[in-house]
């Protein structure tokens, strides 16, 4: 079932987020992450293996497939619990201390900003990488007429996340990130006046 963000981006394009609030941002990526952990990428895994099961006496190409798509699924979950666990809760507290002069400034316990947009984007590109290696291997297995169902099952999935990627990578990189920089920016120019 498609959640009202996803309706919504995809209603407006490219959303000027900026007008919006800045957790409607990070519930819409939040939302991204729920939907490749509970069914793009569970929906791709289970493809891999059906493909394994099919190729029968001679699967080895199709297990190391497999196998490449476990790694990626793992590292990029571990990319994701980052963000939620970590880089998005800091940049509702950055925003909380720009309404609130009471709370202790979050520029103070570390800075979204010092992270440079090679940084930022490097797991976006390293999970890109590996998505087009993933889908260059699965060109290149060796099929019979009864695999091809799945394999432009396969083939489709990987093209269809790896388009939903780059949308996300770019609400990140081009719009979250930046919008926190300054953020912290005002914050820092508020201690330097000994507002804060």
């Amino acid at each position: 079932m498609e959640t009202r963000y996803e309706t919504e981006s995809r209603a407006d394009g490219h959303a000027d987020w900026r007008s919006k609030p800045l957790t409607l941002l990070i519930d819409y990526l939040v939302a991204n992450h729920k939907a490749y952990r509970e069914h793009v990428l569970t929906n791709m895994e289970r493809l891999l293996g059906l493909l394994q099961l099919e190729m029968g006496l001679a699967p080895a190409p199709a297990v190391e497939a497999l196998a490449d798509f476990r790694n990626f699924r793992q590292e990029f979950t571990w990319h994701m619990d980052e963000e939620e666990s970590f880089i998005f809760p800091k940049i509702l507290r950055t925003e909380r201390c720009l309404h609130d002069p009471d709370l202790y400034p979050e520029i103070f316990q570390g800075s979204v900003g010092i992270m440079s947009p090679a940084h930022i984007h490097l797991p976006e590109e390293a999970f890109r990488e590996m998505l087009d290696a993933l889908t260059r291997k699965v060109h290149a297995l060796p099929l019979q007429q009864t695999h091809l169902s799945h394999i432009q099952g396969i083939l489709d999935g990987l093209n269809a996340f790896a388009a939903r990627l780059r949308a996300h990578t770019y609400l990140e990189s081009e719009i979250l990130f930046p919008w926190a920089s300054e953020m912290e920016a005002e914050l820092r120019k508020r201690a330097a006046r000994g507002m804060l």
